[in-house]
């Protein structure tokens, strides 16, 4: 099923609703600073704007209301993010209204991959900073008080994070410090014990869970001689 006619653009992320009624996805032009959101119903149909301005897609809230996103800001070339600052945004889900600014970073630091929690109040984000090196750390935030516990911090790049349900812990995509190669880890909570799950030589691209919890997916890349 073709859900949107072919456009001459990058297509950023794309997400399923909760029901799988929807899917949300963010549109740029090739050499953009920032994409548009946009939602159009799963069998195809017409797409509604959703948010101007937007960079990375997140996940919607367990009863679906709620939609997470990162908006960067204006080009800085001078820093190592290239952008002024990143913010944590969520709104509503139909249609974009209710913007919240729940977490603006700025300087030498980045929010990526934004995920609502399973209990609904907690968004997990992976935090980029460079103090004197690059670190990466996963961060937990209580969008109703604005606290937040930082669970894990490595020099090492984590690439994606994905919440098992079943465990209460995080899957996470990062960098092996020792074969410098994408691995799939277990992060615990709430300790931040980190546990490697795949061991080979082989590199993995993302991390996902299943709605049950039980099935794990990723992109196994294979180097080639």
């Amino acid at each position: 099923i073709r859900v949107v006619p072919s456009q001459q653009v990058h297509y950023w992320d794309i997400v399923f609703s909760n029901d799988s009624e929807y899917i949300y996805f963010i549109t740029a032009p090739r050499f953009g600073t920032h994409g548009t959101l946009y939602r159009v119903p799963s069998i195809g149909g017409q797409a509604r704007k959703i948010a101007d301005k937007t960079n990375h897609l997140g996940n919607l809230s367990p009863d679906g209301k709620r939609l997470l996103f990162v908006r960067y800001g204006d080009p800085a070339p001078h820093t190592s993010v290239n952008v002024t600052d990143s913010k944590l945004i969520s709104a509503n889900s139909d249609d974009g209204s209710d913007e919240r600014i729940h977490r603006t970073l700025e300087g030498e630091s980045i929010i990526r991959k934004v995920r609502y929690a399973e209990d609904g109040r907690s968004i997990y984000y992976l935090k980029r900073e460079l103090d004197g090196v690059e670190y990466w750390s996963i961060v937990r935030l209580d969008a109703q008080t604005g606290t937040e516990r930082e669970i894990i911090r490595k020099k090492e790049r984590i690439e994606a994070l994905a919440e098992l349900k079943t465990s209460g812990g995080l899957l996470i995509n990062a960098v092996d410090p020792v074969s410098n190669r994408r691995q799939l880890f277990y992060v615990s909570l709430p300790a931040g014990d980190v546990t490697r799950i795949t061991n080979d030589l082989n590199s993995y691209i993302g991390v996902s869970v299943d709605s049950d919890g039980r099935n794990i997916v990723s992109v196994q890349r294979t180097d080639e001689a």
